[in-house]
């Protein structure tokens, strides 16, 4: 009986673990909404200004180098194109929060947090990896 056990609760601690993580992962980019992604469709943004976007990527224009879409929340999980775009570079002091360099690509879906430089590009300070977790609509 106490052989049955054990794997039970095995599971049981992935489960929690797993449900934790996703938790976080939405506290985290609820942080980063809609309010944050509207300012800049409001405004273009100044060199050395600080922004914060929830985006969906394009190919890498370069290694490194990504032109966006930015998104604006609908709800906690589900966003839509605003029409505005921008261009993220990442750095050698870029951070990354669930994931890393090798979940960015065409179609994926980030919050980002970075300063404007001369060129208009957003330089990431910090992306959250969204791709699986946010839902995009056309309304």
């Amino acid at each position: 009986m106490h052989n049955r056990a054990l794997p039970a609760l095995a599971w049981i601690t992935v489960a929690a673990l797993i449900a934790a993580v996703v938790y976080d992962v939405t506290r985290r980019a609820g942080g980063m909404r809609s309010g944050v992604a509207a300012a800049a469709v409001a405004r273009p943004a100044r060199p050395g200004e600080s922004v914060e976007a929830v985006v969906q990527l394009a190919s890498a224009e370069r290694p490194g180098r990504y032109p966006a879409a930015v998104l604006t929340g609908v709800d906690d999980t589900t966003y839509r194109a605003t029409g505005a775009r921008l261009t993220l570079e990442l750095t050698p002091e870029t951070r990354f929060v669930m994931g890393g360099r090798a979940d960015l690509g065409s179609g994926g879906i980030v919050a980002v947090a970075g300063t404007v430089d001369e060129e208009r590009v957003v330089r990431a300070r910090r992306i959250v990896i969204l791709t699986g977790y946010i839902t995009l609509t056309a309304r």
